[in-house]
């Protein structure tokens, strides 16, 4: 009888026990606070900016991914002009692709404007932007630039892939590189809690 109340004492005392212990887990403070701004910053601590959103890229061949592709916007200045760029764990995002009038994404990159905008609507106060070679390199188009008529012979898609396509552009719009990023900001690139 003793032996007996002993071990419900003692199964008692471990029960007790173990409800205890995730009061006291949950009773402890959360490590949990707002992040007013985030900044973006290469691998050697250089500031790239403040980041003023994100935007996902979808690509059917990247769903099997771990990289979600979510992309983060920063504001540059290169010079006068101002430009989004968006920024991945790697590297530099445009917001737009190149075409080009050779193979293999070589030459004169050109924008290819893809759904009209009526004419009653404001102009955008940022330029359109695309990453390409060489390194990745900022393209805009070239201010008050007439758009012309090309034989498109290849296309980089978001400064990362070429692909060889044929057709005819009527509305090329010519471009003029900016800088190339690489050439100031070191990859692997992360977010931090600006101070």
């Amino acid at each position: 009888m003793r032996n007996k109340l002993r071990l419900i004492r003692t199964m008692g005392l471990c029960l007790l026990g173990m409800m205890s212990v995730p009061g006291v887990a949950f009773g402890q403070q959360t490590r949990v606070r707002p992040v007013q701004q985030l900044i973006v910053a290469d691998s050697s601590g250089k500031t790239i900016g403040r980041v003023l959103g994100g935007m996902n890229i979808y690509n059917v061949e990247s769903f099997a991914s771990t990289d979600l592709n979510m992309r983060t916007v920063v504001l540059l200045q290169v010079d006068q002009t101002v430009v989004p760029v968006m920024v991945g764990r790697d590297r530099f995002y445009g917001g737009g692709g190149l075409v080009y009038e050779s193979e293999n994404c070589m030459g004169t990159p050109f924008f290819s404007p893809g759904v009209r905008l009526p004419e009653t609507d404001a102009p955008s106060l940022l330029p359109l932007t695309a990453i390409g070679p060489p390194g990745q390199t900022i393209y805009i188009a070239i201010p008050g630039a007439a758009p012309r008529a090309i034989s498109k012979r290849s296309v980089l898609e978001f400064g990362l892939r070429c692909s060889n396509e044929t057709g005819n552009i009527p509305n090329a719009i010519p471009t003029h590189p900016l800088v190339d990023l690489l050439t100031i900001f070191t990859p692997p690139f992360s977010l931090r809690a600006a101070p």
